[in-house]
């Protein structure tokens, strides 16, 4: 008897839809909008190009952690030329995390 009991509980769970939840995403942005937002940073050389961070601070980081450079985005497209040695330094610009290379 208890072995068709937990047979028959087997096979509901396994052929019955499973009940997910539905949320409403009436104030989310479509993930175009989100795109087109999101703050982006561009490395050519010395020169970094920030665009949609007006406001934020862009940090710069070497490899060892120390802080090398720190700079604030006044403009919604702002180029900063910085005069860093060859190498790989991290940004960080708000939660927005990027690996470069200088060379």
């Amino acid at each position: 008897m208890k072995k068709k009991y937990i047979t028959l509980i087997l096979l509901l769970t396994l052929f019955l839809p499973a009940v997910t939840p539905a949320y409403a995403f009436a104030d989310m942005p479509s993930v175009g909008m989100m795109d087109e937002l999101a703050p982006s940073i561009t490395v050519r050389g010395n020169q970094l190009t920030v665009q949609h961070a007006e406001g934020m601070v862009l940090e710069i980081y070497n490899l060892a952690g120390l802080k090398v450079g720190s700079f604030k985005v006044e403009s919604s497209e702002q180029s900063i030329s910085t005069s860093l040695p060859k190498g790989c330094y991290i940004l960080k610009l708000g939660k927005l995390v990027r690996k470069i290379s200088i060379g």
